[in-house]
């Protein structure tokens, strides 16, 4: 088994930043361990989360400015139909409904391998 990663390796950093080259500042102050780019509709993120290396999709929702209530029930719904996707309301990373899923590629990885992942962890996400 595999220690927990501390820092984002930099061949996942030169991937992510290759697919998705408008990198804007996250709010919280830990490059090292989050990457964020704006698709203007949505946010991607590369994140070190629990020691584990995941992709994060965030796109807006309407319920946000009616209801919390309704935003519970849609975050819920989502989270039904997609079991494997971990969806959840996260505030910080440019819209507030999450989707994520784990990367799973070993740390020493190649730029190669690491772009391959993130394409098909993105093309599950969406």
């Amino acid at each position: 088994m595999s220690e927990p990663l501390d820092f984002l390796p930099p061949n996942a950093i030169a991937a992510f930043t290759v697919l998705y080259p408008n990198e804007h500042r996250a709010r919280r102050p830990e490059p090292h361990k989050l990457r964020l780019s704006d698709l203007s509709f949505a946010t991607v993120a590369l994140e070190l989360f629990n020691g584990e290396i995941v992709l994060r999709l965030s796109g807006d929702c309407p319920f946000d400015e009616i209801s919390p209530g309704y935003l519970a029930i849609f975050v819920h719904r989502l989270s039904e139909l997609c079991p494997e996707v971990g969806v959840a309301y996260l505030p910080g990373y440019g819209h507030p409904i999450v989707a994520t899923l784990k990367l799973g590629v070993p740390a020493d990885a190649s730029v190669d391998v690491w772009t391959a992942a993130i394409q098909s962890i993105s093309a599950r996400l969406e």
